[in-house]
C-alpha cells in the first residue's frame, strides 16, 4: 500500500539526519520576498528537525535578520549563502615513489599543489580529483512556489537540488510541485499552518513553546492577526492550539503590530498626506516620493509595512510609488 504524503515525509526525517531548510531570497533586509512567514516556517520546521536528532543549515539569499522578529529563537541561525556542499578529493598514487614533500600555493584564486616524490617522478595519470557526497541529504524548500526564487543559492547549487531529493511545503496555489515529495496545500491561510499540520500529525508531543510561537508568528503575520478575506477557521483553530502548546502571542502582536520605527511612522504620514482616491474604480494610490524616503530616514524595506497599514485600513491599494 502507498504511503501517505506525511507517511513519506516521516520516513524521510527518521533515515535522514542531515537537512538544509531554504526559502525564496530576500532583498537583505528579511523582507518583502522572504516573507515573516518563510521565516517563522522554517525556524519551526528546522527545530522540529533537530528534536528528531539532525543537523540542519537554514539558508536565504541575502538574509539579514528582521527586527521585527528578534525575539524568534534562532533567527541568526539562517545564514544568507549557502556553505560548501562538497570537497574536492585529489587521490595521487605514490605507491612506487613514495613523497618527500607537500605544498601549496595559492595565486589570484588559482590553487597549485606540488607534489615532491623521494625518488624519480610522479605518473600524472596516477592522480585524480574526485568530489566527495553532499552535506545534506534532504532540502526542504518551504514557503516557495518554484526554484527560481531561490535565486543563487540554487542558481549556483543546480546539481545539488538535481541530486538530492527535496520536499516542498507551501500553501500558494500557483507552487510548481517542483519537489521529490510536494506538502501544498493551497486552502492553508499560511505556510506555517501546513507545517504545524504536518509536525502535528508526525509528532505532536514534540511541538514546544519555540515552535509554536514561530508558527503562531507565521500565522498571524500572514493574515495580519485574522484580518485578510483569505483567513479559513482551520487558521483561527490552529492558533489557540499552538497558544495552549506556549506560543508568546502577546510578544508576537506587540512586535509585528505595535512596533513601529520612527522612520516608518513618518513614510506611513507621508503616504497619507499623499493619497488619491479615484472614486470610479474605487481605488487608492500613494506616491512617494525620494524626498519623503529622505525626510523619513526610511529605507525601501519599509515599504511592506506602509501597505500592510493602508489595507489593514480598508485601503484598495492599487499603486505605492517611490518616484
Amino acid at each position: 500500500m502507498a504511503l501517505t504524503i506525511t507517511q513519506q515525509i516521516s520516513e524521510s526525517i527518521q533515515k535522514n539526519k542531515r537537512h538544509l531548510v531554504v526559502f525564496r531570497a530576500t532583498n537583505g533586509q528579511g523582507t518583502p520576498m522572504g516573507s515573516k512567514d518563510s521565516i517563522a516556517s522554517a525556524l519551526a520546521l528546522a527545530q522540529f528537525l533537530k528534536l528528531h536528532g539532525a543537523s540542519v543549515d537554514i539558508v536565504s539569499e541575502n538574509f539579514s535578520a528582521p527586527k521585527q522578529l528578534s525575539y524568534l529563537a534562532n533567527i541568526d541561525s539562517i545564514k544568507p549563502t549557502l556553505p560548501a556542499t562538497q570537497q574536492c578529493v585529489i587521490t595521487a598514487d605514490l605507491s612506487d615513489n613514495g613523497m618527500n614533500k607537500l605544498q601549496y600555493s595559492l595565486e589570484e584564486d588559482i590553487l597549485k599543489i606540488y607534489l615532491t616524490p623521494k625518488v624519480g617522478t610522479i605518473n600524472p595519470n596516477t592522480i585524480k580529483a574526485t568530489t566527495s557526497s553532499y552535506s545534506y541529504d534532504r532540502i526542504w524548500v518551504v514557503d516557495t512556489q518554484d526554484l527560481a526564487s531561490l535565486g543563487t543559492v540554487y542558481t549556483k547549487n543546480t546539481q545539488l537540488f538535481h541530486d538530492v531529493p527535496t520536499i516542498v511545503i507551501d500553501h500558494h496555489a500557483g507552487n510548481e510541485n517542483f519537489g521529490t515529495i510536494n506538502l501544498v496545500n493551497p486552502t492553508a491561510a499560511s505556510t506555517a499552518t501546513v507545517v504545524f499540520d504536518l509536525c502535528k500529525e508526525i509528532a505532536s508531543q514534540e511541538i514546544d513553546s519555540v515552535m509554536a510561537t514561530a508558527l503562531l508568528t507565521g500565522i498571524i503575520a500572514k493574515t495580519k492577526s485574522f484580518k485578510t478575506s483569505s483567513l479559513h477557521p482551520h487558521a483561527l483553530a490552529a492558533a489557540s492550539e499552538l497558544m495552549n502548546l506556549g506560543a508568546k502571542r502577546d510578544t508576537i502582536v506587540d512586535h509585528l503590530f505595535r512596533q513601529r520605527p520612527l522612520s516608518t511612522l513618518k513614510l506611513w504620514g507621508a503616504a497619507l498626506s499623499n493619497l488619491q482616491h479615484d472614486t470610479k474604480h474605487n481605488i487608492v494610490v500613494a506616491p512617494i516620493t525620494k524626498q519623503a524616503f529622505i525626510t523619513a530616514g526610511a529605507h525601501e524595506s519599509e515599504l511592506p509595512e506602509v501597505i500592510d497599514e493602508l489595507i489593514a485600513r480598508g485601503r484598495k491599494v492599487r499603486s505605492l510609488v517611490k518616484l
